[in-house]
This record gives structure tokens, C-alpha cells and sequence, in this order.
């Protein structure tokens, strides 16, 4: 099972270049992402607490390095984002910590 479908799952070069597929691309080409996600707070012991969402984007290429400065690749990526209220799904300025009961502003991506 050391090459499935073309894809060399053994060796390290192998298993990074899948992951820039899988992320990305080979191509230097950049990928977008959105996102759209829960954000949750837990404290051991306790049921995990949604407490606010989190709307953005994404975009990413990967340039493959030379041999010279170590091989591999870089990921260059650039990303956007929002902290919004569950309620209301309005973007958050601030907001609530419901275990201290603080109001803390709200540093977005």
C-alpha cells in the first residue's frame, strides 16, 4: 500500500506534497475558502458553551521552495474574519465573557 491511486503515502516528500494538494494545489495557484463556524468555550468538567460565531475568508497558494533554501513548500495566505453575536448575528465590537462576566472588546481577523 505504498502507492495508492498514484499518491506515495510513505515518504515524507510524499505525504507534504498530498497535503498541498489536499489544502491547495501544486500549481502555485490560489485557493479561496469560506467559512462560516461556531465558536465554543469549555472549561473541564463542563458541557462545552457555544459563544459566538465566526464568518470570513480565506485565500492560499502554495509556492513550491527550492533545494537550496530546504525544499518543501510555503503557504502564503491572507485571511479575513468576523466575531458575530449568536443571537443576533451582528458583528460583534464586544462582548460578554459569560464565566468572568466581563465585557472584553472584540479583536476580529
Amino acid at each position: 500500500m505504498d502507492n495508492v491511486g498514484g499518491l506515495d503515502l510513505q515518504s515524507d516528500e510524499g505525504l507534504l506534497e498530498n497535503y498541498v494538494k489536499i489544502r491547495g494545489n501544486t500549481l502555485g495557484k490560489p485557493v479561496f475558502y469560506y467559512m462560516w463556524v461556531s465558536v465554543f468555550a469549555m472549561v473541564p468538567g463542563e458541557k462545552m458553551q457555544e459563544i459566538m460565531k465566526m464568518e470570513g475568508f480565506n485565500v492560499a497558494k502554495f509556492v513550491k521552495k527550492d533545494l537550496e533554501s530546504g525544499g518543501g513548500w510555503e503557504m502564503l495566505s491572507r485571511e479575513l474574519g468576523f466575531y458575530k453575536d449568536i443571537k443576533t448575528n451582528k458583528i460583534m465590537s464586544d462582548w460578554m465573557n459569560p464565566y468572568t462576566q466581563e465585557t472584553n472588546n472584540v479583536l476580529h481577523v
